[in-house]
């Protein structure tokens, strides 16, 4: 389901009116730039060669590890703000453990056999 939701193409946010009050939709563009980033970012290691020195392959190594950082903050954050507008769930957490917690009990997440 998250899947399908952030093939979207979120670019642009678009406002509408609901009881009088202004809502926005989720925009997702942030976190797809990061997993973009993570991916270019790891294929970059996967393919470096074993000849650079050591330091230069640690720095690439620790650049995959902040952008998965990065990725892990906005997904938290994201799945977040999907909990509290889209499925409406009163006082969601403000931590990562108990955000993917509420998501997958909601399928959002798949589990390791539907992957």
């Amino acid at each position: 389901m998250l899947q399908n939701i952030l093939s979207r193409d979120y670019s642009f946010i678009i406002p509408y009116l609901s009881n009088h009050c202004v809502y926005f939709m989720i925009d997702y563009e942030h976190f797809q730039k990061s997993l973009n980033h993570l991916e270019e970012q790891f294929l970059n290691y996967q393919s470096l060669d074993p000849a650079l020195p050591r330091l230069m392959q640690e720095a690439v190594a620790e650049s995959v590890i902040q952008r998965f950082e990065i990725s892990y903050d906005c997904v938290w954050k994201v799945l977040k703000r999907y909990l509290a507008e889209e499925l409406s769930i009163p006082e969601v957490p403000n931590s990562p453990k108990p955000i993917f917690r509420l998501a997958a009990e909601n399928n959002l997440l798949l589990t390791p056999v539907e992957q």
